[in-house]
Parts: C-alpha cells; sequence; structure tokens
C-alpha cells in the first residue's frame, strides 16, 4: 500500500511542554503548564488524539498485512528486477507498521504522563500548603509557652491528698451547716 509509507506524528513539542525534564524559570513552567492544559484538558482534543492513536493502530495493522502478503512471485531468473520492488515495498510496509504503531503509543504516553504530572503538581501545592500550616501552628504553639501561661490542672483530688480535701470540706460543710442553724435560731426567738 501507498499509505504505509511512514509519516511521524510531530508530537514531541507537545511532550516537551507537558513534562520538561529540565526544570524552567517558574514563570516559564507555569506558562507552559497553562497552555499545554487548555490543550489536554479539552475533551475534543483528548478524544481527539485517542481516535488518532486508534487509527494509528488500524493502519500499522494494515501495514503489517501488507507487509506479510509480499511473497516471491515467479523464477528467480523472472523475478530479478521485480524483487528489488518486493523488497522495497516490503521494508516500506514494515517501516510504516512501526512508526504507526510508535505514534500510538506516543499519544497514548504522552496523555497519560501529562496526568501524572497534573496529578504530582497538584499534590506538591497540597503538601506545600500542609507544611505552612504545620509551621503557623507550630508558632502559635511556642507564643502560647512563652506568654508564660500555664496547661490548665485538673482541680479532682487524687490519692492521699484527695482524702484530706474531703475530710476537711466535710468539716467545712458541718461548720456552715451549724452555722446557718444558728443563724435559722437567732431569727426565730426574734420573731417570738
Amino acid at each position: 500500500g501507498t499509505f504505509c509509507k511512514p509519516c511521524v506524528f510531530p508530537a514531541g513539542a507537545l511532550g516537551a511542554a507537558a513534562g520538561p525534564v529540565v526544570r524552567a524559570a517558574p514563570h516559564v513552567e507555569n506558562v507552559g503548564t497553562s497552555l499545554v492544559g487548555a490543550l489536554m484538558d479539552t475533551a475534543v482534543i483528548r478524544y481527539g488524539l485517542k481516535v488518532f492513536a486508534a487509527a494509528c493502530v488500524l493502519l500499522s495493522g494494515e501495514c503489517l498485512r501488507s507487509y506479510l502478503s509480499y511473497a516471491p512471485t515467479g523464477t528467480p531468473a523472472d523475478a530479478m528486477g521485480s524483487s528489488a520492488m518486493d523488497w522495497l515495498h516490503r521494508q516500506e510496509a514494515k517501516e510504516g507498521g512501526v512508526v504507526f504503531f510508535m505514534n500510538a503509543l506516543l499519544v497514548l504516553v504522552l496523555d497519560r504522563m501529562y496526568r501524572v504530572i497534573k496529578e504530582t503538581h497538584r499534590l506538591t501545592l497540597h503538601m506545600e500548603v500542609l507544611k505552612k500550616q504545620s509551621v503557623q501552628q507550630g508558632q502559635f504553639a511556642a507564643s502560647l509557652l512563652s506568654a508564660g501561661k500555664e496547661p490548665t490542672q485538673s482541680t479532682m483530688p487524687t490519692g492521699a491528698a484527695g482524702k484530706e480535701d474531703a475530710a476537711e470540706a466535710a468539716v467545712r460543710k458541718r461548720k456552715e451547716d451549724e452555722a446557718s442553724k444558728a443563724v435559722k435560731g437567732s431569727e426565730d426567738k426574734k420573731a417570738d
């Protein structure tokens, strides 16, 4: 087939912009990320790339069929001139099949790589936020401790000291009860 001649999909520029191996300046990286994000996040382009990948797989299969269908014809003496052409067509079909299959893989890998880079960027921002929050909480705790505020202590009695406090509370209650009875008794005498 005539369509089995190789044509390379120019996705190298898209791959370089999606995730540069060498880190560029932050503003350049942000512009590149937003540009690629605008392209890769649109449904039409993503589905278009998947359709392109499917077409490349089909064309690769057709090239493979074409490669396998070329067989020597006639006797070697008759096929002396045509065998070179058959060999050439067979090599074109093989090369076209490989290139179409590589194009399909490239499109699928670029899509997956973009999604992984996007998720990594999101998680990195989330980790930075968590780091800032932990630093702020540490500073807040340090400011509370440096202000001289002691942590609140429980007023519940514990151990032997608790028994002494309970005894003192019982004596205090008895004295208060006696005092209140004395006050009521004096009021009753005044009322008579």
